[in-house]
């Protein structure tokens, strides 16, 4: 029983600090592009397929 406890918190606590580090690695990664702006198109063509051209955004 003892052991499943001792488990249970090194597991929680690995989720604890996974947790952490994503969270300062979004916040250094946002105020990156808060520093240096991405322009417009850029910023779509990382959300659209790269067959889709800027002349064919509404399909």
């Amino acid at each position: 029983m003892e052991r499943i406890v001792d488990d249970l918190r090194g597991a929680l606590k690995t989720a604890w600090l996974s947790v952490m580090s994503l969270e300062a690695w979004w916040k250094i990664s946002v105020r990156n592009s808060k520093a240096a702006p991405v322009p417009r198109h850029q910023k779509w063509a990382v959300l659209r397929p790269p067959w889709k051209g800027p002349h064919q955004e509404r399909i």
